[in-house]
């Protein structure tokens, strides 16, 4: 099978077959490319392109030959150029097999220049480089000693090494994988061994959350944890149950000190919360998502706690409390996650009176009013409030406009309650420079009007506001503003830059959301601003069509009505 290549025939007396070219030629190539793209080639000869390692395999698998690789390395300004003829023997075609002779040419890569080079690679690739020679290997464990983060995502690490011969019949597969799985943690297990001067670790189970973390993978990081004493911010992410083993929790505590940043997703309860924040009192950031009823761990948190945001089923009563202890918050977000267990406020006066460093709060699913609660000389540090499925009234927003006259950002998350005509006071807020509205039902040309007096950056607003019980989503609603009423806001509020376009709606196969974010600067035209709404209506259309029975009843309006 005949195949195409390009030949230099003026290099050196000619004769050089081009295997690669990569130079500044429009259009570019991608070269960020699976192994299958490597195996068999891609781009153009007549720009850049990668010939294709099978191509290579077939041209230098004659025995009686001699084959040299030339590498011609030129800067863009033509100033420096350098090249490296060396012996090439390529022994199959197998997929990651072949061996290049002379690697002493390779290895005498200045050693900023092979850092350079670890620093563009993933993890597994660099694992497999580490084979290569003794000094590559030198080289991948000055760089693993030096990184300062790693962020771990399971399921590709997995793939770190190749699944065993797996032979037909449950049994086998079954045992291959578990064969792969401890293969993978073992891999991982070396290479979180040698970072000693890791800072941050990020680590992802993409599994169910009802099944949790592997036992091994998570003693593996335990275990690899004694060599991490200056790690100072860790996320585990599905990375705990309702009952782990308290025992690796306080080992990883005594390990890492120095941990002052920590985040848990998955089910995890109040003992185990109890236990992690009692062995780190330098704790000043946590950040909880658990599975049940928490609260009873807040009488053990640090006094100097910065931030907290704990998401879950439900707060026990009587706990939210607790919480006044923690006179350095500066950042507090609770969500009961589910609607019908809500955040209870009745201590939430107490807790608000005791926090005077409060800057950012945010609530979601509250039972009862936020604003009753506040304290009657106000929040004055508070910049930041977001409030998701609250029932503010009207004379509520007064209060708010009010009591909270240094807002810089606030959100009304598919809020109930308001009038257009209380929303409007929120264009007294002389500091406010971003306002989420979305799913909140009642804007109106007239309400972006008044809004337009605010000093507005960002401004976030509902396109089909969720109908809870539809079977498909409605295409009339409450919220009645225009195009025409957009364009007048951006020409009357000269700070905006940001409009957010938000959709939820219950469709029949579940909750279906799009969110659309369309710059509103001074370089951007009116007619730009107008195309891309009218293409994310569009969009939404094809999602979402009209009921041709319904349609015949609704009023059609030749305006857009966003």
């Amino acid at each position: 099978m005949s195949v195409r290549a390009l030949c230099d025939m003026n290099t050196e007396g000619g004769g050089w077959t081009v295997i690669q070219r990569r130079d500044d030629i429009t259009p570019r190539e991608d070269f960020y490319r699976t192994w299958r793209h490597y195996k068999r080639g891609f781009g153009n000869l007549t720009g850049e392109f990668w010939w294709g390692l099978h191509h290579v395999w077939q041209l230098t698998s004659v025995r009686d030959r001699r084959y040299l690789l030339r590498v011609d390395l030129q800067a863009f300004d033509d100033l420096a150029k350098k090249s490296a003829p060396l012996p090439l023997q390529n022994e199959d075609g197998a997929p990651r097999h072949g061996r290049v002779a002379g690697m002493a040419c390779l290895d005498g890569l200045p050693p900023e220049l092979l850092q350079e080079v670890l620093s563009r690679l993933d993890y597994i690739s660099m694992l497999q480089l580490e084979k290569v020679s003794a000094r590559y290997r030198d080289a991948v464990a000055l760089h693993l000693g030096r990184r300062r983060s790693f962020k771990l995502d399971w399921s590709e690490w997995k793939r770190v090494c190749p699944s065993p011969e797996c032979r037909p019949g449950l049994l086998s597969r079954i045992t291959a994988r578990l064969s792969r799985k401890s293969e993978a943690v073992t891999a991982l297990t070396d290479l979180l061994s040698r970072m000693s001067g890791l800072r941050e670790l990020d680590v992802n189970v993409d599994v169910r959350p009802e099944r949790g973390c592997p036992q091994e993978l998570r003693r593996a990081l335990v275990d690899s944890s004694s060599h991490w004493s200056q790690l100072e911010k860790l996320q585990l992410r599905w990375m705990c149950s309702s009952e782990p083993d308290e025992s690796l929790l306080r080992r990883l505590c005594a390990n890492c000190p120095r941990l002052s940043d920590v985040t848990l997703r998955g089910d995890i309860g109040d003992a185990s919360l109890k236990v992690l924040v009692s062995a780190l009192p330098g704790l000043r950031a946590l950040h909880v998502s658990a599975g049940g009823d928490v609260g009873a761990f807040f009488s053990h948190l640090p006094t100097e706690l910065n931030a907290l945001t704990v998401s879950c089923r439900a707060f026990r009563k009587g706990t939210l409390a607790k919480l006044s202890r923690c006179v350095g918050l500066e950042s507090l977000a609770l969500d009961a996650w589910q609607i019908w267990y809500e955040v209870p406020m009745d201590d939430m006066e107490v807790v608000l009176t005791s926090l005077p460093r409060l800057e950012r709060l945010s609530l979601q699913n509250q039972r009862g009013s936020l604003l009753a609660c506040l304290p009657s000389s106000g929040l004055p540090t508070l910049r930041h409030l977001i409030l998701t499925y609250p029932y503010v009234t009207d004379a509520e927003l007064g209060r708010l406009v009010e009591q909270l006259p240094g807002l810089e950002s606030l959100a009304l998350r598919w809020g109930q309650g308001p009038t257009s005509r209380g929303l409007a006071q929120l264009g007294r807020l002389s500091s406010l420079r971003s306002l989420n509205l979305g799913g909140t039902d009642g804007i109106t040309d007239d309400l972006l009007k008044q809004l337009s007096a605010a000093p507005l950056v960002e401004l976030e607003l509902p396109v089909l506001p969720l109908k809870v019980g539809d079977s498909a989503p409605r295409r009339s609603t409450p919220t009645t503003y225009t195009l025409e009423g957009v364009l007048q806001l951006r020409r009357r509020c000269s700070s905006l830059r940001t409009l957010i376009l938000c959709e939820r709606s219950v469709a029949r196969w579940g909750l279906w959301s799009g969110v659309e974010r369309i710059d509103c600067g001074p370089e951007v035209t009116e007619h730009d601003v107008i195309e891309a709404i009218r293409s994310f209506m569009d969009h939404m259309a094809v999602y979402f069509p009209k009921d041709e029975e319904k349609e015949e009843d609704e009023e059609v309006d030749e305006r857009v009505n966003v």
